[in-house]
């Protein structure tokens, strides 16, 4: 929230490029890859110019701007998966920086049993690609290649008998998923 705006209000930008979700359905994971980030820059009011349609708040996510020698990641947790690879190209006048996320919170904690019959957690998976070739020092060409899904299930049984002391799901009466 930016000074009182809805996460709806505020601009995300990845190198300039709007994106339309910056978080996964669990509103904790983002859908850039952290080695990917080369800084954040927060603007809560005052807008420069260039940000035109922003009402809440603008998000400027840059993204690593150079690669010198090939390098990478990958971790394993309980709710995700992640990797990424970079590597320059071309005698170091390019580079390649590949991100990306799996989310199988509904494949460990979903399958432990604590969650009512019908609830599937949310899954969802992220990638992001950038290539970069520095034809000169003042030419240069770039591709990025974003994507992100999730997904959610529900299958409430059907209640004849209406009764919320036995009902598993009374304890989600009244929410509310956006």
């Amino acid at each position: 929230i930016v000074r009182g705006a809805d996460p709806q209000s505020n601009t995300y930008l990845y190198d300039d490029l709007p994106i339309l979700y910056a978080y996964h359905l669990d509103g904790l994971t983002s859908v850039i890859h952290n080695d990917l980030i080369k800084s954040i820059d927060l603007y809560r009011g005052a807008f420069p110019a260039n940000f035109n349609n922003a009402t809440g708040g603008i998000i400027e996510i840059e993204t690593i701007d150079s690669v010198q020698k090939a390098k990478g990641a990958f971790q394993v947790s309980l709710w995700n998966t992640t990797a990424y690879a970079a590597t320059p190209l071309a005698n170091g006048k390019g580079y390649v920086a590949v991100g990306g996320k799996y989310g199988y919170l509904d494949r460990t904690l979903g399958q432990s049993g604590l969650l009512p019959d019908g609830i599937r957690l949310p899954r969802y998976n992220d990638s992001q690609v950038k290539f970069v070739y520095n034809f000169s020092p003042e030419h240069q060409i770039s591709f990025y290649n974003l994507t992100a899904q999730d997904n959610f299930a529900i299958a409430a049984p059907n209640n004849g008998a209406n009764d919320p002391t036995k009902d598993a799901f009374s304890s989600f009466a009244g929410g509310r998923a956006s």
